[in-house]
């Protein structure tokens, strides 16, 4: 027969205590920290995503502000010359907008346009240039055309331009 001596029965015990306490204690952490695991691969993705849409972002605000602000390569201060996408396509727009476009004649496209001062050494690329004397050929819904038009500052600040037609065969 084995004698247990009252004095290992409570070491026993008091083992047994400090075990469940533990183990409740180490429950408790480990459901808290369940809730808080750091998701790598997700977060990586959620990053990625974010850091593209701030990209497309940037160039959508990007190309829409130099769209809103005239998109059309114009400088300020400088000069379009005559047949430039910007000069042709104001061109269409007045033809489009006069009294003879309100008439139901409709300019539909631009083929040719001359500047009367390239013949002048330098006199066409000069950005500084206040106004230039253009011409050029057209279709319109009421045949072909030749219209002379100047382009011109419309404000002092050289923000604004102007074209005027001077002569049209319309």
């Amino acid at each position: 027969m084995s004698v247990v001596s009252l004095n290992n029965v409570k070491r026993l015990d008091a083992y047994m205590d400090f075990t469940a306490v533990f183990l409740s204690i180490k429950e408790t952490v480990s459901k808290r920290l369940a809730g808080h695991s750091i998701d790598l691969t997700g977060a990586l993705k959620t990053g990625l995503i974010r850091g593209l849409i701030a990209v497309v972002l940037a160039v959508l605000l990007f190309t829409g502000s130099t769209f809103i602000r005239g998109g059309s390569g114009i400088k300020p201060s400088h000069l379009p010359q005559c047949d430039s996408p910007f000069t042709r396509d104001l061109l269409t727009k007045v033809v489009n907008e006069s009294v003879a476009g309100q008439l139901g004649i409709k300019l539909l496209k631009v083929d040719e346009i001359g500047d009367f001062a390239a013949g002048a050494p330098g006199a066409s690329a000069d950005p500084q240039a206040n106004s230039r004397n253009c011409s050029a050929f057209v279709r319109t819904s009421a045949g072909k055309v030749i219209l002379f038009f100047q382009l011109t500052w419309g404000s002092p600040k050289k923000d604004e331009i102007w074209l005027e037609i001077t002569q049209s065969s319309l």
